[in-house]
C-alpha cells in the first residue's frame, strides 16, 4: 500500500509543460534509422565502430590506412577521398556523437594571483578536472525507458500488510516528502512537478591516466527516482559525471595547512567513524539511533560530544550516544603533543582553530576533528 501527498506531484505533461488529461499514453518514440549523424553515412559510422571499439587500432595504423585508401581511390579516378583525413578526424567525430553519453569537459583549478614569490611547487601547478554536464546526464536518465514502470514521480508511504512502513526506495523516504512540501510552500507554481532528488557520491578510487601520471578521484551522480532494483542492476542509473585531479607534493608537506586545505580529502564511513570517534553503525553526523535513523536526532555539535565526554561514562556515551570515548581521547592527545612539537605552541592554537572552522574540504567530507574537541564537525 502507498500513501501520496495531497498535491498534484509528478503529473504528465506534454513537451510545453501543458498537463495531460488522466490515463494519457506517452507518445511513441521516433528514431529516424536513416540518421547517421555526426557522421556522412552508415558505412562511415560502421568503419569507425570497426577501427576505434572492434579491433582498437592505433593511431598511426589508421592514418596509414586513411592514407592508403585516398591513394586507391585517386588511382581508380574516383572524386572522392577516403572516409576520414586522419584518426585525429574519426576521433573527434566520435565525440561529437550527441546519442548516449554526454561529452566530457574539461576546467583547470589553480590557487589563481595569490600564489607566493616562495610557493612550493604544488602551488605553482594547475590542475585538470574533467567533468560531464550534470544537466544533459540527468535529462538522460529521466528519457531512460529501461526505468519504465521502475520510476517513482513522486514521493510517497509504502506499507507492508501489516501496516509498517517500508523503507525501500528514495522517494519512500521522508526526506523526498519534506523536499516536496518545502519546494511547493516556497513556489507554489511547481504544482504538479516532479521532484527529482540528486544523489553525489564519490570514493578513494584513484584513477591514473595514461599520459602525466595524474591520479583522479571519481565523482558519481544518480536521481532517486528510479527503484532500487534498477539501481543494483546497474543500468546507467549511477553515472561518472567528474574526475577530481589530485594534487601531489613533497613528503614535507603532508600537514601544510594550505596544501591540506587545496587537496581533496575524501572519508569513507570506515575512515569517518576513526576520525570522529563514532562507534559502528551509529551517524557520524546526528544522534539518531541506529535501529532508527529517522526518528528523534540531534546534531554531533563539536559543544555537545565535548560536554558528553566530560559529563558521561565511557559506559553510557558507547550505549546512548555511539561516542567511542577511546579513540577521542587518543586523537584530542595526539593532535595536542604533535602540533606542540612541530609547530610550537602559538602556532599550534592557530593551527586548531583554523581546524575548528572547517568542517568540509574542497571536493569531498573532511571529518577532522579539533583540539580537546576532537569530535565530529557540525556538518549540516
Amino acid at each position: 500500500m502507498c500513501v501520496y501527498s495531497n498535491k498534484e506531484i509528478g503529473r504528465p505533461c506534454d513537451a510545453q509543460g501543458n498537463p495531460l488529461p488522466p490515463g494519457t499514453a506517452p507518445p511513441p518514440r521516433h528514431t529516424a534509422n536513416d540518421d547517421w549523424s555526426p557522421f556522412t553515412n552508415q558505412g562511415n559510422f560502421l568503419l569507425a565502430d570497426f577501427l576505434f571499439r572492434k579491433v582498437e587500432m592505433s593511431g598511426s595504423d589508421i592514418d596509414f590506412l586513411m592514407e592508403l585508401w585516398a591513394f586507391k581511390m585517386q588511382q581508380l579516378g574516383e572524386a572522392a577521398s577516403s572516409p576520414f583525413i586522419s584518426h585525429k578526424d574519426i576521433y573527434t567525430t566520435i565525440d561529437s556523437i550527441r546519442q548516449g553519453d554526454v561529452p566530457w569537459e574539461c576546467l583547470s583549478v589553480d590557487l589563481g594571483d595569490t600564489i607566493p614569490d616562495d610557493a612550493p611547487s604544488w602551488a605553482e601547478h594547475s590542475y585538470q578536472v574533467w567533468y560531464c554536464n550534470p544537466d544533459a546526464v540527468i535529462k538522460n536518465m529521466l528519457d531512460n525507458p529501461d526505468f519504465h514502470q521502475q520510476f517513482n514521480y513522486a514521493p510517497h508511504v509504502s506499507k507492508d500488510q501489516r501496516g509498517q512502513r517500508k523503507w525501500q526506495n528514495f522517494m519512500a523516504g521522508n526526506y523526498a516528502w519534506r523536499q516536496c512540501d518545502k519546494i511547493y510552500n516556497e513556489d507554489p507554481s511547481t504544482e504538479g512537478a516532479t521532484y527529482v532528488g540528486i544523489i553525489l557520491g564519490s570514493d578513494k578510487t584513484t584513477v591514473s591516466v595514461a599520459t602525466g601520471n595524474v591520479e583522479y578521484h571519481p565523482l558519481y551522480l544518480s536521481i532517486g527516482n528510479p527503484h532500487n532494483g534498477v539501481r543494483r542492476a546497474h543500468r546507467n542509473v549511477v553515472t561518472p559525471i567528474g574526475f577530481l585531479a589530485i594534487p601531489k607534493a613533497e613528503r614535507k608537506y603532508d600537514d601544510d595547512v594550505a596544501f591540506r586545505k587545496f587537496k581533496p580529502y575524501i572519508a569513507d564511513y570506515p575512515e569517518q567513524l576513526m576520525v570522529a570517534g563514532v562507534v559502528q553503525n551509529w551517524c557520524t553526523k546526528c544522534t539518531a539511533l541506529p535501529e532508527h535513523l529517522d526518528g528523534v536526532r540531534g546534531r554531533r555539535t563539536r559543544e555537545f560530544m565535548l560536554t558528553l565526554v566530560d559529563t558521561l561514562s565511557s559506559g553510557l556515551l558507547w550505549d546512548q550516544y555511539g561516542i567511542d570515548s577511546d579513540v577521542v581521547d587518543h586523537l584530542m592527545a595526539w593532535t595536542e603533543k604533535y602540533l606542540a612539537e612541530t609547530q610550537g605552541e602559538a602556532c599550534k592554537d592557530v593551527i586548531m582553530d583554523d581546524i575548528d572552522r572547517r568542517g568540509t574540504g574542497v571536493y569531498g567530507t573532511l571529518l577532522f576533528p579539533s583540539r580537546k574537541t576532537l569530535q565530529t564537525m557540525d556538518r549540516r
